[in-house]
């Protein structure tokens, strides 16, 4: 949704996944001349995850090019799934965007901040050092967690279909708060109520990215997955999202089901890739 910064101007906001990220910065005259003219920074801010960030600081070279490429426009880091869960449950439903935003860079003003300096400085927290070395391990267990979620549902169909789904995520919606937050599952025992998934829009579509990915046939496990689950939490709150076909395709398969997402747009690599 669009934000309105300090200096009076408004922009709305477009999240990238680390593919569309990491082909933007290798390819600047092909993905990175075709998103600055789709998404111009006259309209538009870009928006990366830490988790994006966890996965470019792994390959110095893509790295340092995401830092020459991006360090020139206003960009928004989105904070971790937990904290955006934690604002919607204050909220007792979809958070304001402005409290799932961490932080803004920007080259320009007296307050400008040196983009590869804040990123440093943003992982010396000793919260997001330890977020960095454990996530490889942590794709495992929450892997683990997909798997166990898929042997305790039973589909009614062979293949992913939108009844299985909805019913998919309202079941696994209670058995992860029960981990997440189980004082938000005791309150609805003591009332007599189910948590609904509607009242978590960024936890509801990464249910819906895990039932399409774990009941797909052809489905391997594949770590660089959990990254890319973990991004969609912020996608009720955007404006526009770059990101691979498959993901694309579960966005307007489910579009009109989660808060916020029905008035983004999608767009694969191919769309944003420039030609003469």
């Amino acid at each position: 949704m669009p934000v309105t910064l300090p200096n009076g101007s408004t922009y709305k906001l477009c999240l990238l996944d680390t593919n569309a990220l990491s082909e933007i910065v290798k390819y600047p005259t092909v993905e990175g001349r075709g998103y600055i003219e789709r998404y111009p920074p006259t309209d538009y801010v870009p928006c990366f995850t830490v988790y994006n960030l966890v996965e470019l600081r792994r390959n110095t070279e893509v790295f340092q090019k995401f830092i020459k490429f991006f360090s020139i426009y206003p960009s928004f880091i989105t904070k971790p799934f937990q904290i955006v869960l934690d604002e919607e449950i204050n909220s007792e439903g979809r958070a304001s965007v402005n409290n799932i935003l961490s932080y803004a860079f920007t080259s320009f003003g007296s307050n400008a901040t040196h983009f590869q300096s804040f990123i440093e400085d943003l992982f010396s927290i000793p919260e997001m050092e330890a977020l960095e070395k454990e996530w490889r391990t942590r794709d495992q267990d929450i892997i683990e967690t997909w798997l166990s979620n898929k042997a305790n549902f039973s589909p009614t169909n062979s293949v992913p279909n939108a009844r299985d789904a909805d019913r998919f995520v309202n079941e696994a919606t209670v058995s992860t708060l029960c981990q997440l937050h189980p004082t938000v599952v005791q309150r609805g025992i003591e009332t007599n109520t189910i948590p609904q998934s509607l009242r978590f829009p960024s936890m509801q579509i990464m249910l819906y990215s895990q039932y399409f990915r774990v009941f797909d046939p052809t489905w391997k496990a594949n770590d660089q997955e959990v990254t890319d689950v973990c991004i969609t939490a912020c996608a009720p709150y955007v404006d526009a999202i770059v990101t691979e076909k498959f993901q694309a395709e579960i966005y307007k398969k489910v579009q009109r089901k989660v808060d916020g997402l029905s008035e983004a747009t999608f767009a694969k690599l191919r769309d944003i890739r420039y030609s003469t």
